[in-house]
């Protein structure tokens, strides 16, 4: 006997379900958007890094976590700066690859902190939510962390996000062998 449903679609559409769309979950869509492109943008770098077309380097990244891309990214950029020219302009390739991807790390990390939290308050009226991370390490045992977060905190959180990837696809606009 089969006790539980599994996924089906629905004919009910989202204003009959929940109504107008809430400042807040609306934020989180846009933080998990975000991110989605800044991965993207990695990943077609990585692909131009290993001169491969784009279905090819899809195939190699497909299954790669998001610490993994950037640290292969990081892996090809570093070993081809001799060699390579990067969109930096006068500025040094190594020192601005290597803030670029500071940012990618800190990018995941605001994520990973929105996304693995749990949220109250944010189905009321008040834009104000209270957020809780929870952890239990070793050394420290059972660690909650709350803040009090709006929906222009999550915007922001996205907005920041949506520059790396920016930077990151400006970074990958020129990459080619140096002149000898």
């Amino acid at each position: 006997m089969k006790h539980y449903e599994d996924f089906a679609l629905s004919d009910v559409p989202f204003h009959m379900r929940d109504g107008p769309p809430k400042s807040f979950p609306a934020s989180l869509g846009h933080v998990l958007i975000s991110f989605s492109q800044l991965e993207d943008e990695i990943s077609s770098g990585i692909g131009k890094l290993l001169a491969l077309d784009p279905v090819t380097a899809q195939i190699v990244v497909a299954d790669m976590g998001f610490r993994n891309k950037t640290q292969l990214m990081a892996s090809l950029v570093r070993h081809r700066i001799p060699t390579t020219a990067f969109n930096t302009g006068d500025a040094d390739p190594h020192d601005m690859f290597s803030e670029l991807l500071a940012l990618c790390i800190r990018s995941e990390e605001l994520r990973n902190r929105i996304i693995h939290s749990s949220w109250r308050g944010w189905y009321t009226d008040d834009d104000k939510v209270e957020m809780r991370k929870s952890s239990a390490r070793g050394r420290r045992g059972l660690d909650i962390r709350t803040e009090e977060v709006d929906s222009a905190y999550i915007m922001d959180v996205s907005d920041f996000i949506c520059y790396v990837a920016h930077s990151v696809y400006e970074f990958f606009m020129v990459v080619k062998e140096r002149e000898p």
